[in-house]
Order: C-alpha cells, then structure tokens, then sequence
C-alpha cells in the first residue's frame, strides 16, 4: 500500500499561491488592473478579499489541486510562477489568483501514513467480505410486498400485537 501511495507521489506538484476573492466580476477586473499598474497583491487581497484568507494577503499553504475546486484548479495550471490570472468564476464568487510557487509533491514517510494506510486496509478487506456475503447468498425480503397505507391502519397493528 505505501509502494502503491509513493508511486502516486512521482511527478505530483503542490502549488503556493495567493487569491483575492470578491463578489462581482468588475470588481475582480478593476483590481486586475491595479495589480498591472504595479499595485502589491498582498495589500490589494488584505484591501477587497471577501474570503478568510484576505487578512494574510490572500496566501494559501501548499496543496494539490484536488483540494480546490476545479474552476480554481484549472485556471492555476496554466499559471506561470509569478503569473496572475485573469477573472476565474466559483461557487465561491470571482478570484484573481497568484501562483507564487510549484514543488514536487513530498512523499511522507511511512510512520507518518501508516495510520491512515492501516484504515484503508481494513476498510477494503471489511468491504471485500461484505461483498462476498452478499455474492454468495440469497437474499429474502420478508414483507416487501406490504402496502405501506395498510401499515397507518391502527386496526391491523393491534391485530398483530393479538
């Protein structure tokens, strides 16, 4: 399992970046415009950023593009370090992103994920025997043909508890 997790690993970047998010699509273009003029992205995303990350100049730590949404994702891979990205629609509203950063994506060590690598083993044997039980047997629904209206009669419930 961690053989399988590093080779995952190989090749993987992790992105650093930054984000202003604001709520309408002009906003984003006049600060864009801004930034062209030379205006610092930190003190711009500290100025307008509506999202939690404004108040530290809009820097994200390290991650993979998995963890973003695919709007954000999309737009940051065709980013050059230092680059800023036109106007990128979310459901989160409008960014303008910075890539600051790219590294190659840090293979953790084997103590580290053992927990989690341990988890995962068990979840798909568990998974694998519930699987084999239903494969392999036959399944009886009893009642499946009980009209639901006749279950609300009071009258048949207390026949039943006769």
């Amino acid at each position: 399992a961690y053989k399988n997790l590093t080779e995952q690993y190989k090749n993987a970047l992790e992105y650093n970046a930054s984000h202003i998010l604001v709520k309408e699509e002009e906003q984003a273009k006049t600060i864009l415009a801004d930034l062209k003029r030379g205006k610092a992205f930190e003190e711009m995303a500290k100025e307008h950023s509506i999202g939690p990350t404004g108040k530290s100049g809009g820097k994200l730590d390290w991650f993979d593009l998995n963890s973003m949404v695919p709007e954000f994702s999309t737009a940051l891979m065709v980013l050059s370090e230092g680059d800023i990205s036109q106007p990128v629609k979310t459901k989160f509203g409008w960014h303008l992103i910075k890539l600051n950063e790219t590294r190659e994506k840090k293979i953790p060590s084997l103590e580290k994920v053992r927990p989690q690598l341990v988890q995962n083993l068990r979840q798909r044997k568990i998974n694998d025997y519930l699987n084999s039980l239903s494969e392999n047997s036959e399944i009886n629904f009893l009642g499946k043909n009980i009209n639901p209206n006749e279950i609300t009669n009071l009258q048949l419930l207390e026949k039943l508890d006769d």
